[in-house]
């Protein structure tokens, strides 16, 4: 992943040394959602995610509970992105005549996700209040700011469409990492029913980090205008997902999604 992070970036480099052999073939707005495993799934798993995670164990520590739950479900990472495709002017070899590069930045939205609770719960069977739980519980937010790069080429399909397949690679640092807690004090009583009050505590700092994606890219575009300058593009992604908590495992570091994108070309 190191090699083709510098792969790019050295070609980024000689793109701009030699602007004048390049020039735009698109703009293009897009939005993708990639799945993939989480990390921290539940509340005594996340230590390690923090800035100051001695603090957090002794509250830990000094939190008496008796249920433990947590959240398997995957990762839902909404990303938002402004491009630009370039290619080489007329195509001077056969290579650059079918492919463009792909360049830009993306924004991820600052999601919640809920990673389960500690709880106390005691019965009280000799009076109306039958169930009395003091839980705590913690919601995970992030959000990456970053850049994107990736080769592109296309097939004509038919007179308007066409399939697009690539390489892209995106990286991104967090901008926002905390971890939002909270403690619910329930009380259930067969004439009282529930009773819920919810004590707001501060957030907790998570470690910034890189996160970076390779993925190969399935496009269909059609070409909505006379001209064939604007277009729509339904995208499914394929790849992987890479930063300083996962393992060298493929199936640790899987990820997949689907995008569109709206594009404007310069029909140059």
């Amino acid at each position: 992943m190191k090699k083709l992070i510098l792969f790019l970036f050295a070609l980024i480099l000689l793109i701009t040394a030699f602007p004048q052999q390049w020039q735009i073939k698109n703009y293009s707005a897009g939005y993708r959602v990639f799945e993939y495993g989480s990390k921290g799934n539940n509340p005594l798993t996340i230590s390690n995610f923090l800035k100051d995670p001695d603090s957090y164990n002794n509250f830990l520590n000094n939190f008496p509970y008796n249920e433990l739950t947590g959240n398997p479900s995957t990762t839902n990472l909404h990303s938002f992105y402004l491009n630009a495709e370039i290619g080489k002017q007329k195509g001077r070899t056969n290579f650059w005549k079918k492919h463009n590069i792909q360049f830009g930045l993306f924004l991820t939205e600052y999601d919640g996700r809920r990673t389960g609770t500690i709880s106390n719960v005691t019965y009280q069977l000799n009076s109306d209040t039958s169930r009395i739980a003091y839980q705590y519980s913690i919601t995970h937010r992030h959000q990456f700011l970053g850049i994107n790069i990736g080769f592109n080429r296309r097939f004509t399909l038919a007179k308007n469409f066409q399939l697009l397949l690539g390489l892209h690679l995106q990286t991104g640092y967090t901008i926002r990492n905390r971890y939002k807690q909270q403690i619910d004090t329930l009380i259930y009583g067969t004439q009282i029913g529930w009773l819920q009050t919810t004590t707001k505590m501060p957030d907790l700092k998570g470690r910034k980090h890189f996160q970076t994606q390779a993925m190969i890219p399935i496009g269909f575009e059609y070409a909505f205008t006379k001209k064939k300058n604007y277009a729509v593009r339904l995208e499914f992604d394929f790849g992987i997902v890479d930063n300083r908590y996962r393992m060298k495992k493929f199936y640790d570091r899987e990820a997949h999604g689907a995008g569109i994108w709206f594009i404007y070309k310069t029909n140059q």
